[in-house]
């Protein structure tokens, strides 16, 4: 048959694979629009009454008649890979410390079967994410036992150490570990004011904010180079506090931070050097100096919240009302009083 002739077939099934569905909790790799964080991933994740088929499934008898046979695995359009066992649990420990409850409030039961543990049954080992108890099938033989960093004690306490981890946690920290799925504004703010390299990495991410809108408005193909040097992590400088496991991970490193470094330079110099660029920068009104201005320069400049004006920071600073808005103001008291 013809190569369209199969692809009509493919539709007629109205099925899609197991990668389609995991890429649909992430953005394209162009936008962020809609990017899901821990919240609205967790309304998502309601257990069906039964469990899903995994199985591979038998094309329609239409398709089968023809003798044609598929190279590859069909997965149900309605398979949902957050409907596999101890999902929706592991979700809810990303940005929660695990404490041991003790084996009496599993009822002595595996967390992940129903197998019993503890002194009278099968030695019970502690997962390091759930802070739960499972059997050494589930869990690994001692050799084969997985160490794992922990998301909420990175999150809270810095803390990168690997701890033992169920398979099935271990397998789960795999696959979610690229998804931005960590608001640090939400979930610990605090971090930026302790750890010097969190507080470094949002200010490169805060410039990288201010430098994309100026790139954005450029007639040259400085926005797609930049793209191509953060590729497929554009959430960087459009959503500032966002971090999955993998950029904190990188953040301890300092990898992450020379990849922002880099964006910044290139960035910034674009701007400076790009004669449409250059003519959108401010010239600050209150001190008059006819030096060309821009947002992204933090060290030096402030960027008025309510107007977007922008000033040296030594003429205008967090708290004082700025001259375009005084003339807001103005006009709009004039305006009423008319």
């Amino acid at each position: 048959p013809e190569p369209h002739e199969k692809e009509s077939k493919l539709k007629k099934i109205q099925l899609q694979s197991y990668h389609s569905l995991v890429e649909s909790y992430n953005q394209s790799s162009t936008t962020t629009s809609g990017l899901p964080d821990l919240q609205a991933l967790l309304q998502k994740f309601d257990l069906p009454s039964t469990p899903p088929t995994t199985s591979p499934i038998s094309p329609t008898n239409s398709d089968s008649d023809s003798g044609e046979k598929l190279d590859f695995e069909i997965i149900s359009e309605h398979f949902d890979p957050t409907n596999i066992p101890e999902f929706k649990m592991l979700t809810q420990h990303l940005n929660r410390i695990a404490t041991e409850q003790g084996l009496d409030a599993q009822d002595y039961i595996c967390k992940s079967c129903d197998q019993h543990v503890g002194v009278n049954f099968r030695p019970a080992k502690v997962c390091g994410l759930t802070g739960g108890y499972y059997c050494s099938d589930c869990f690994g033989a001692d050799s084969t036992t997985e160490f794992c960093v922990i998301p909420a004690r990175i999150i809270y306490n810095w803390d990168f150490q690997r701890y033992s981890v169920s398979q099935r946690a271990s397998e789960f920290l795999s696959q979610v570990h690229i998804y931005p799925l960590f608001d640090i504004s939400v979930i610990n703010p605090k971090i930026y004011s302790v750890i010097e390299e969190m507080a470094r990495i949002k200010e490169l991410r805060v410039r990288l904010n201010f430098l994309e809108a100026y790139l954005l408005t450029c007639k040259g193909n400085a926005m797609e180079a930049l793209k191509k040097q953060i590729w497929p992590r554009e959430y960087l400088y459009e959503k500032i506090h966002l971090y999955s496991l993998s950029d904190l991970v990188q953040a301890s490193t300092g990898t992450l931070e020379s990849v922002l470094q880099k964006a910044v330079d290139y960035s910034r110099n674009h701007i400076l050097s790009c004669t449409i660029c250059t003519q959108k920068g401010f010239i600050c009104e209150i001190c008059k100096d006819p030096e060309v201005i821009f947002p992204f320069d933090l060290d030096k400049t402030y960027r008025c919240k309510d107007c977007c004006g922008v000033y040296h920071n030594t003429c205008l600073q967090a708290g004082q009302l700025c001259p375009k808005c005084l003339r807001i103001q103005q006009r709009l008291h004039s305006a009423q009083d008319s």
